[in-house]
């Protein structure tokens, strides 16, 4: 339309007339006498043009330039919208309109966001025709430089402040803006921006710098952590500058703060001097001016000690003064007292201390507590090495020192004990031993046993080692081992290399192996991981990682990978292990090569490159493939010097289960180089199935926070148990209940009329026993699940150590149940066995949960964390309803023997991908795959019932 209107009567022919530069540097431009453009430059590049270059600005800065538009004629004139896009814009964005004999003042706006060269060509338009404009800038990225990287604030009194200053200089030629972050880590709330606040924008001329100051105020007498990463406009992050400081009180510093003086035994018939460190950290002399000390100890230093003040200026503390303290113990073993100092300070008047130390002497110390044998066969021995030292004190010269071991053995038949060595029974001060413990019941079902020690140590007594086993009637195992022997070929010295070793069972029961070890007399090299036990059921594989280290050169290194397995004719397994430790010119890319899963049909391919190091070539002499039929091979004959050649392998698969061999490389008439090479054959489409499907017992124990305080998380507990109970419906379900209190102790508290333990059908009682309880005395909650699920007291009709009937935990254990532990609580524990010792339990099991409230649960959590278990923040809004679907989330799924394909390549696998069916119906809802387990797990109340007929079917994976 505008170019039919150019050609009206109105006689508005546009012309470009070349303008003088009027007012400096700008241009006038009179377009045929009816539009005057004023402003800009003439552009070099477009001879009817304009150009306005806007220079070099730094990111989120921004710079404008202006030009005229006056329209000389009578009539209106309407200007096409001026859009150049960013980084530019302009004012007439949207259009304008001119007035007859008006003006219209443009601004063109540069407001570049990344360091680069932006240049655009536009058109002012108008119907008398389209004339270039030309936008030219270029965006700098702001360069700072801040010093010092880290603010030390040293050590500061409680409820004052220090500051110190950060230096920010701009390196960029413009002027340039810093914004000032939040303070980040641990006790970012002690630091603080003296002048500015989160967000502020801080402008810094070019060339110059600014100071910021951070003032540090401690919340606590101990050490602060911050940091803070200040930011350009444009958005980018200077380095980060890491705060510290130390909250010190007024008052005086005793230390040490915490444990005993004496930490160490001392040999009978000499002393010990230890000094008591006194800091003053306040600004009046102080002085320490009387002791009380035990029998046994005595002052080795004057009184009064004078302690002057410090000038907090550094973290090295000039104002101490030591009380030293002698100890001479008159006996063997711990001695006990308290030390009472005595001071000036109005603060601190009387400092008490645990004076600790025992008398030297041979002391019995063993590395484990407990053993576990976990499932074993009935009448076949399952051996396991307990590590023991005398840690005694004294002369090494004095055969008091001596540990005289007269004894070891066990409280139970089912276990029995004995020095690895029976000819040596005397051990000097350090010396350690082994002691061979031997699990063989008669009988299935749990055992339980100790270790017991009569030795020159008078406590050895107390150094007892509990056993437990759970033995198993199983027929002798039918297996084999492939390969029947390892030989590694050659390793490079300095370098690790692996070998598996497969374990079939090829029988109808279950095998099961145990203390996977490398033989006393083996080459230091050799290496396994292996589990204490397992169980391998029929047609399964147990397989096993054997690794050869040598840190230089070994012409043959000899060894013997042991095993334990269920044949009691012979249950000790050997398999012979060979390695060579030698530099050669012929070098692998890969230590070993595992195809993966193959469908029959669906072969897959790798290969291995061969480099010549050397300066000559190497003769390949030849290729032999080492196992299954299922590999196949190609490669080269000759290798040129400080050349490679690649050997290409497949694996297809005849049959389902894991295959294994090795790729043995000949060069140059030496010892072999050997690839271990491993594989798994899979049906074409997997059908696993469960029928009957059975849910696993589960035995949960609640322990319960009854401190005061606490009223209000028990309650909301209590209020929720009907949730609890809806999620965790149809399972085979015993629920116990015991409290931190010490004074329970682990029992099993009463649950309605007498009853200690519930089952899914009667968890109405739970919710009055969660809200009910009162406990003054300090927490003890993971000391007392412990003890609630661990012998005597789990089986125990009545416990003996209190007075009241029939008191014990009988019946809430199952052998063969789940166990949970749940912890309802709002603050911390007090100390309590380590996870460690929890799992050891009973391996296998669901581990530790938590309902915490907006205190936490210091101490609880560690259990919860250590066995992957889900803690619920109760202040967050979560309660046991979610506690229990957690559970379920553990517990109700089912694990699949493959990983399931996504045959369509869509990304999610549809219901003819992967269908789970129950009873003959294909579930639509209420379960769902995670990749992670390798598992179906089904949502709260949709576990399918007990007696239920379920497959699930798929494609397997290969790729």
């Amino acid at each position: 339309m505008r170019r039919t209107l150019a050609g009206l009567a109105t006689g508005l022919a546009l012309t470009l007339i070349a303008g003088c530069s009027c007012g400096g540097a700008d241009v006038v431009r009179d377009l045929d006498g009816h539009l005057v453009v004023e402003g800009g430059e003439a552009d070099p590049q477009h001879a009817a043009g304009l150009l306005f270059d806007f220079g070099s600005l730094p990111v989120g800065g921004t710079e404008r330039r202006t030009f005229t538009v006056r329209n000389r004629s009578n009539e209106e004139v309407a200007l096409e919208p001026l859009a150049p896009g960013a980084p530019f814009s302009s004012s007439i964005a949207a259009g304008a309109v001119l007035p007859p004999r008006g003006a219209i003042e443009v601004e063109l706006t540069f407001a570049p966001t990344e360091s680069s060269t932006s240049e655009v060509l536009v058109q002012l338009g108008s119907r008398l025709g389209d004339h270039p404009i030309r936008l030219v800038g270029e965006g700098l990225a702001a360069r700072f430089r801040c010093a010092p990287g880290a603010l030390d604030f040293r050590a500061v009194v409680l409820g004052t402040s220090r500051t110190e200053t950060i230096r920010c200089a701009n390196e960029t030629a413009h002027e340039a803006t810093l914004l000032v972050p939040a303070v980040e880590g641990t006790n970012a709330a002690a630091f603080r921006f003296a002048d500015h606040a989160p967000g502020d924008r801080v402008p810094i001329a070019a060339g110059e710098s600014r100071e910021l100051p951070v003032v540090f105020t401690p919340a606590a007498a101990e050490m602060h952590v911050g940091s803070f990463r200040l930011a350009t406009e444009g958005g980018d992050k200077l380095p980060e500058i890491r705060l510290i400081g130390w909250g010190q009180p007024g008052a005086l510093l005793v230390f040490p703060a915490a444990g005993c003086l004496f930490q160490r035994p001392t040999p009978l018939g000499a002393s010990d001097v230890v000094p008591i460190i006194v800091v003053n950290p306040s600004t009046e002399q102080r002085s320490v001016t009387a002791i009380e000390l035990p029998e046994g100890y005595e002052l080795a230093s004057f009184l009064p000690a004078f302690v002057p003040p410090d000038d907090l200026e550094d973290l090295v503390l000039t104002s101490v003064a030591q009380v030293a303290v002698r100890f001479t113990p008159a006996a063997v073993g711990p001695h006990e007292g308290t030390i009472r100092l005595h001071t000036d300070d109005p603060a601190l008047p009387v400092v008490e201390l645990c004076a600790g130390g025992s008398g030297g002497g041979p002391e019995l110390h063993c590395e484990e507590e407990r053993i576990d044998f976990g499932a074993v066969a009935v009448e076949v021995p399952v051996t396991r090495t307990l590590t023991c030292e005398n840690r005694g004190a004294g002369s090494p010269e004095d055969d008091a020192t001596r540990l005289d071991v007269h004894s070891i053995g066990t409280n139970s038949p089912a276990f029995y004990a004995s020095l690895r060595d029976p000819t040596k029974r005397s051990f000097a001060l350090g010396e350690r031993f082994l002691v061979d413990v031997t699990a063989e019941p008669a009988a299935e079902g749990e055992h339980y046993g100790t270790v017991l020690f009569l030795t020159s140590d008078a406590r050895s007594i107390d150094e007892r080692i509990v056993l437990t086993a759970d033995a198993v009637a199983l027929p002798p195992c039918d297996y084999v081992l492939e390969p029947a022997s390892l030989d590694f070929g050659v390793v490079e010295p300095g370098t690790s290399e692996s070998r598996s070793l497969l374990v079939r069972n090829r029988g109808s029961d279950a095998c099961l192996v145990h203390d996977v070890r490398i033989a006393p007399g083996s080459h230091p090299g050799f290496a396994v991981d292996a589990p204490a036990e397992r169980r391998i059921e029929p047609g399964a594989d147990l397989q096993l990682q054997v690794r050869f280290t040598s840190a230089g050169p070994v012409p043959a290194a000899t060894g013997t990978l042991a095993l334990q397995i269920s044949e009691p004719d012979e249950p000790l397994v050997e398999v012979p292990l060979a390695a060579t430790a030698e530099s050669r010119c012929l070098e692998l890319s890969a230590a070993s090569l595992d195809f993966g899963v193959a469908a029959p049909g669906c072969a897959l391919e790798r290969s291995v490159l061969l480099l010549n190091r050397c300066a000559l070539p190497v003769e390949i002499d030849g290729l032999d493939l080492e196992g299954s039929a299922a590999f196949s091979f190609a490669g080269p004959v000759a290798i040129p010097a400080g050349e490679g050649r690649r050997v290409d392998l497949r694996f297809a698969p005849a049959v389902t289960g894991i295959t294994t061999g090795s790729l043995a490389i000949r060069a140059d008439g030496q010892t072999p180089y050997r690839l271990p090479l491993a594989g798994e054959g899979g049906p074409d489409q997997h059908v696993d199935r469960w029928a009957p499907f059975e849910r696993e017992p589960l035995d949960l124990l609640w322990v319960v926070d009854d401190r005061a305080g606490v009223e209000g998380l028990r309650a909301a507990a209590a209020a929720g148990v009907a949730d609890f109970a809806t999620a965790l419906a149809g399972f085979d379900l015993q629920v116990g209940v015991t409290s931190i209190c010490p004074d329970v102790d682990g029992r099993l508290l009463p649950l309605g009329a007498a009853d200690r333990v519930l089952d899914g059908t009667g968890l109405e009682a739970l919710g009055p026993r969660l809200a009910a309880g009162s406990c003054t005395a300090g927490a003890q909650g993971r000391s007392a699940a412990f003890r609630a699920i661990t012998p005597p007291l789990r089986s125990a009709v009545d416990d003996p150590i209190h007075p009241e009937p029939a008191d014990g935990n009988a019946g809430f254990f199952r052998p063969a149940a789940h166990l949970g532990v749940l912890f309802l609580a709002d603050g911390p524990d007090g100390n309590g066995p380590d996870a460690a010792r929890f799992t050891a339990v009973k391996p296998g099991a669901i581990g530790a949960h938590g309902l915490f409230g907006c205190g936490g649960g210091a101490g609880f959590e560690a259990w919860v964390q250590a066995t992957g278990g889900l803690a619920t923040d109760a202040c967050a809004g979560g309660g046991i309803g979610a506690v229990a679907a957690g559970l379920v989330d553990r517990i109700g799924h089912l694990p699949l023997g493959a990983t399931p394909a996504d045959r369509d390549g869509d990304g999610v696998l549809s219901p003819l991908e992967l269908a789970v069916i129950v009873d003959g119906t294909q579930l639509q809802a209420g379960w769902r795959y995670d990749e992670a387990t390798g598992a179906i797990h089904f949502a709260p109340g949709a576990v399918p019932p007990d007696d239920a007929a379920i497959e699930v079917r798929y494609w397997p994976r290969c790729d």
